[in-house]
């Protein structure tokens, strides 16, 4: 009522614009204990996330699950774990909500008697991979570090994508969840039962399998490992690698890049001097000084107008026809897998103990719910700016709506993945 209206005021002063704006920027993005407070209580699907959790064995998988709670002045309650929902539910309906809820993994023991155990290890939890757009600042313009929006969305789509024929052709597992981290990128859960007993080794291993991207962030280079390079150069590419580059790479590519209404598109002074940059780099000895004024040519440098060249696709047609009459045609797939290809932290994957924020939580700093999108063309659709926020959900029916929309879908994947039990035996006990 009036207390909501008065705190989100409050949260907008100084930023001069309309409250009621649907700009991300113009939203509040600071949470206040009392709203979080009502959004468990209210509308968090306390229950479906320990069904989630539980898959068909809360005795084991939701009671000897980790938990943890980040609180309001980085306070961390690690190694909680629940019974039941109804205790989860307590909890979260307390003068102390959480600003965050983690989940991690499901130990030998309840984690919360760790403390004086002989052994306390973990021994499943799900396959997780961490998709995030600030390890893309070195190919992006529009935007840097913590902020996303759709003209750079493309490149955690794409990332998401070539996780997905990764995990499906190659590994054979089937049940996976993409949930929007709620500010800049994707977290892509493995829930197969298969998946979720994977030991560190293997997830380690898999993570690198998927990995040729070498460099993140900015102030680098965008490049590919050394093994995929030369495969490129010697035109035997990994099978894998072969078809995410026809089917997914390089139309992601173009949809990014050659596209006449993408800030980033290749007429970018910034992103045109990149690309001449990474082919400048890949063959430094073979590439004679007309070679690169040709391609700066060819890429506009010189001109004071590069749309006078034509579209995006077709000066990028006539690099492409370049470097093949160059006998260097894998200098263009090198410049789209560089640009395109998942970045991931291997360590994230790896370590069954890492924890990873749950679906359905706000985000403290944007006040945006970190929702489910089971289908990848939900993921492509998803406009980051528009995501529901903790605020909406409080004061928009509308909001609500669309909360209870994606609750039903989780239901649905819920059902699917408790009942798949896996090739090996999915419950175990205390060890």
């Amino acid at each position: 009522g009036t207390r909501q209206f008065v705190v989100i005021i409050i949260a907008t002063a100084g930023m001069a614009s309309d409250p009621m704006s649907t700009d991300t920027e113009k939203k509040p993005v600071k949470t206040e204990p009392w709203m979080m407070q009502q959004f468990y209580k209210s509308y968090f699907p306390c229950a479906a996330v320990c069904d989630w959790l539980s898959y068909g064995n809360p005795a084991v998988n939701l009671k000897q699950r980790e938990i943890s709670f980040w609180l309001p002045g980085d306070i961390v309650q690690r190694f909680k774990s629940f019974e039941k929902p109804e205790q989860l539910r307590k909890r979260l309906d307390s003068n102390r909500p959480p600003d965050k809820i983690d989940i991690g993994a499901v130990y030998n023991i309840d984690p919360t008697k760790k403390d004086g155990a002989p052994v306390f290890q973990a021994l499943s939890k799900e396959l997780v991979f961490d998709i995030d757009m600030s390890d893309y600042d070195n190919v992006r313009m529009c935007c840097k570090e913590k902020k996303v929006c759709q003209q750079c969305w493309p490149l955690i789509v794409c990332a998401t994508k070539v996780i997905h024929h990764f995990i499906k052709e190659d590994f054979g597992y089937q049940h996976l969840m993409n949930v929007f981290s709620g500010r800049r990128g994707i977290h892509v859960w493995v829930c197969d039962a298969d998946a979720r007993q994977l030991t560190d080794e293997q997830r380690g291993a898999l993570a690198r399998y998927i990995s040729i991207s070498e460099t993140a962030g900015k102030g680098k280079l965008p490049s590919l490992d050394k093994k995929t390079q030369t495969q490129l150069r010697e035109g035997r590419l990994h099978p894998t690698i072969k078809e995410v580059m026809t089917e997914v790479v390089r139309p992601a590519f173009a949809a990014l890049y050659l596209d006449e209404d993408n800030f980033n598109n290749i007429k970018n002074t910034d992103i045109r001097a990149l690309i001449v940059e990474v082919i400048e780099h890949c063959m430094p000895k073979a590439m004679q000084k007309a070679d690169t004024q040709k391609l700066g040519t060819y890429l506009g440098f010189g001109q004071d107008k590069p749309q006078k060249l034509g579209t995006c696709e077709d000066m990028w047609a006539k690099v492409r026809k370049w470097a093949e009459g160059k006998r260097w045609g894998w200098l263009i797939d090198f410049v789209e897998l560089a640009f395109m290809f998942p970045r991931l932290d291997v360590l994230v994957t790896k370590r069954k103990d890492h924890l990873l924020k749950s679906p359905f939580v706000p985000h403290p700093a944007t006040g945006k719910l970190c929702v489910p999108l089971f289908d990848l063309d939900a993921v492509e659709q998803f406009n980051p700016d528009d995501a529901i926020t903790v605020f909406d959900v409080l004061n928009d029916a509308s909001k609500r709506q669309a909360l209870r929309a994606y609750e039903d879908q989780f239901s649905t994947f819920i059902q699917v993945t408790t009942a798949d039990k896996g090739s090996a035996e999915e419950d175990r006990t205390e060890a």
